[in-house]
């Protein structure tokens, strides 16, 4: 046979073969296609029908889910519905106060990005926005409410900030984070709230500030005084324990006290545990005061200050809150990211004179456990 004619003829077979299979994969094709005809759709959902439902179980079936999903239980959870719409929250054409305001704390309690919360309450990306900033508006107004003394100390809540301003707001440890400082009455309220300032900035110098501060300025009530720790100083109307003394409770344990300083800084720190409760609380409540938040850092500022607006809330309304009692006496080292420098304390001068009225405390103190 022809050599030539032997290529030709595979060729032709090879053609044929290719022909087929084309015919076959169009054939397969229109099978296909007619099947897609007849599939069967779902019956579409009403979306407002599920957000209802969805709501619902939040807010009104189940107290104990409530309570694990908003951070407060419903009662709690209605009256600060009714406070908000004091201060200027209202119902819009589409979403009711009591969604608004699910929808913020359920943010805030797991620090849940807003496509999470929007899929969850069937709503649009903006509409969850919007009305978690108007939310977040009403509850600072809150704050202003608020009024009494305590302790004064500082936390670092994490924070989400450009690179270029990184430096400013890293920790001695490294985190990035605000340094906040508060004051808590022994009720475990707080009553004066200073966010904003970068983790980077000193106790002291943050409460420079605040006695500076035109807006929101911390005043001293006559004849009161706040108990702060070493990283303040010891001056008229601030009150700070011994420095190189034995402070904490855990470092007392199974130790009497020494002499004077040691029994005023074990006392001392037995009341200014309150604060580092507090703080333990509203962290354990709020999972965004944990973790970086998805916000501007105007908006943060603005968050630290509702979740402790929120935690003197439920403490009015619900007593019997119950993570407060899963707290128990839990509570944190506030100020293990600073190291405490003689040119920090000094900032604010001490006074000679409220150093003496410590003296005579601590004296008083010591004398009567003696007797």
């Amino acid at each position: 046979m022809d050599p030539i004619y032997e290529d030709n003829e595979e060729d032709i077979i090879d053609v044929a073969a290719l022909v087929v299979v084309s015919a076959a994969g169009a054939t397969a094709m229109e099978v296909i296609q007619r099947t897609h005809l007849y599939i069967c759709r779902q019956p579409q959902v009403n979306r407002d029908d599920v957000r209802i439902k969805y709501l619902n179980g939040l807010i009104r079936e189940n107290n104990i889910a409530t309570h694990n999903l908003l951070r407060m239980n419903q009662n709690a959870f209605f009256k600060l519905c009714i406070a908000l719409k004091t201060k200027g929250l209202r119902n819009t054409s589409n979403v009711d106060v009591d969604e608004q305001v699910a929808m913020f704390l359920y943010i805030l309690g797991h620090n849940l990005r807003l496509r999470v919360i929007a899929n969850n309450f069937s709503r649009s990306l903006d509409t969850v926005h919007r009305h978690f900033l108007n939310v977040l508006k009403a509850v600072v107004k809150l704050y202003k409410d608020l009024d009494c003394v305590g302790a004064i100390d500082g936390s670092y809540i994490p924070a989400m900030v450009p690179l270029e301003d990184q430096p400013r707001y890293r920790t001695r440890k490294g985190r990035i984070a605000q340094n906040v400082m508060a004051v808590v009455g022994f009720d475990m309220k707080f009553t004066y709230v200073l966010a904003g300032w970068e983790g980077s900035a000193r106790d002291s110098k943050v409460l420079q500030s605040s006695l500076r501060n035109r807006q929101d300025k911390l005043v001293v009530p006559t004849g009161k005084y706040y108990l702060v720790d070493a990283g303040y100083p010891n001056s008229l109307g601030f009150l700070a324990p011994y420095r190189g003394v034995r402070y904490h409770q855990n470092e007392r344990r199974g130790h009497a006290p020494a002499n004077a300083k040691e029994l005023f800084n074990y006392r001392h720190s037995s009341l200014r545990n309150i604060i580092e409760r507090s703080f333990g609380l509203i962290k354990k409540r709020w999972a965004i005061l944990r973790t970086e938040p998805f916000f501007d850092i105007k908006v943060q500022v603005k968050i630290v200050i509702a979740c402790c607006t929120l935690h003197n809330f439920i403490l009015n309304v619900d007593p019997d809150d119950l993570l407060e009692h899963e707290l128990n006496d839990a509570s944190e080292d506030l100020g293990s990211d600073q190291v405490i420098l003689e040119e920090d304390v000094a900032n604010l001068a001490t006074s000679l004179e409220w150093s003496g009225r410590r003296d005579a405390l601590a004296t008083l103190m010591w004398n009567e456990y003696n007797r």
